[in-house]
């Protein structure tokens, strides 16, 4: 039986990713990110365009949304909006119409050193489109309290592919129906590809990425059906 699973992101977070009809609302991404940093969800699918909500603590964040032709192609940027929080719900869609894959970002501006907690929900209008298309990505700058973010949908059996051009931590872990945090997954390095057992009775999974190096991180994330 396949189940629908939370991703969080603690103080260093990354995401993951999974396939689901967009007629089931988004995960919240969230995360704690430093000043240059950026952070994206993974694709969304859809003919109707998208609607964004997002919320921060600090200060304007850079919000924007990025579309593309095909799952993985090259996106351009068709919204931007430079403000603390999108509350409104918006809908964006391509300016050129047609079914688009959209991929919504956030971007700490600040340069004073002062981290943001960013969070953030981009869900489809397209009851016959794809959330959780490919991998979340981030850039996460160095910082003496590290940095994160997370978020997406998993089901079933799952994979967990991930890469960064530098060593990060990578954390998968879950709660238990009795509220027990449960370690699923806790390795360091550059390049991961490996199947994830989830007990049966974790109902809740946060992956995280925590940028433990003191250079940027540019950091590719999924967690796969098996």
């Amino acid at each position: 039986m396949t189940r629908r699973i939370t991703v969080l992101a603690l103080a260093l977070v990354a995401g993951l990713v999974g396939v689901a009809l967009v007629a089931v609302p988004a995960q919240a991404e969230a995360g704690w990110i430093a000043p240059g940093s950026t952070v994206c969800t993974d694709q969304t699918g859809s003919g109707a365009g998208v609607v964004i909500h997002a919320t921060n603590n600090n200060g304007p964040a850079v919000w924007t949304v990025r579309a593309a032709a095909t799952a993985g192609g090259a996106e351009t940027e068709i919204f931007r909006r430079v403000t603390a929080d999108i509350d409104t719900y918006p809908t964006v869609t391509h300016p050129d119409g047609g079914f688009r894959f959209y991929r919504m970002c956030a971007t700490n501006p600040r340069t004073d050193g002062f981290r943001m907690v960013v969070k953030f929900t981009m869900t489809g209008k397209d009851p016959a489109g794809q959330a959780g298309v490919g991998p979340h990505t981030a850039v996460l700058t160095p910082h003496v309290s590290g940095g994160n973010f997370c978020g997406g949908l998993v089901s079933g059996s799952l994979r967990f592919v991930a890469s960064s051009d530098v060593p990060v931590r990578f954390k998968i872990s879950g709660v238990d129906q009795d509220d027990q945090n449960r370690t699923i997954l806790d390795v360091t390095g550059t390049a991961f590809d490996q199947p994830i057992t989830v007990p049966a009775d974790v109902v809740a999974v946060s992956a995280c990425v925590y940028n433990t190096s003191q250079a940027r991180a540019t950091v590719s994330f999924d967690v796969r059906a098996a």
